[in-house]
Formats: structure tokens, sequence, C-alpha cells
């Protein structure tokens, strides 16, 4: 999952480098002249309503993943309770054996003496 994360995050970098690039390459021609300037201008407005589209997509999968970490979160505290409630039992359950053990050596003894 972290190999995923990591290679999403370098996807994201790379296409970046390429914007970045791309901007500078195309700049100075741009400026030219009048229509190079609204051609450029107009390929910017493109460049940011992509961007704004992932960033979009990338915080709504966020959120599911978010909601998947809540749902492992109270998945795991369950089951930490129901850990507890086990050890609990389990050495109420002793307990009960030892004073049993106990109450039985007692009759044997008393019924020893009679």
């Amino acid at each position: 999952n972290s190999y995923n994360t990591l290679d999403k995050t370098k996807g994201f970098l790379e296409k970046e480098v390429k914007i970045l690039e791309s901007i500078q390459e195309t700049f100075p021609k741009a400026m030219k002249s009048k229509i190079a300037k609204t051609a450029f201008l107009n390929s910017l407005e493109t460049i940011v309503a992509s961007v704004d589209d992932m960033y979009e997509k990338a915080k709504l999968h966020l959120e599911e993943e978010k909601k998947k970490r809540d749902a492992l979160d109270e998945k795991h505290q369950e089951l930490v309770e129901k850990e507890r409630a086990y050890y609990k039992a389990a050495k109420d359950f002793q307990e009960e054996c030892r004073k049993t053990e106990m109450l039985q050596e007692k009759l044997e003894e008393l019924e020893g003496r009679s």
C-alpha cells in the first residue's frame, strides 16, 4: 500500500513537472502576438480546470480512505473490547475453579473427620 501511495505521488509530480515545462516553453512564444496570448491563456484555463478536477478526485479518494480507516479502527476497538472481556472471563473462571478446589478440600477434610 505504501508503494502504491508513493507511485501515485511520483505520477502526480511527473505530471506537474510536464505542465510547468510546457508553460515555460510556450510562454515566450505566446507573448509575441495577441492571438498566441489568447491561445496560451485558454490553454492555461484548461490546465487549471484539469488540475481542479484531479484535486477533487484526490479529495474524494482521501475521504473514502478515511472512512475505511475509521471503519477498521472501530472494528479494532470492538475486537479489543472482546479480548478484554475474554481475559476477564478467563480470570473469573480461574478464580471460581480455585474456590471450588478449596471448598472440595474442606469438604473432604470434614468427611474424613466423621
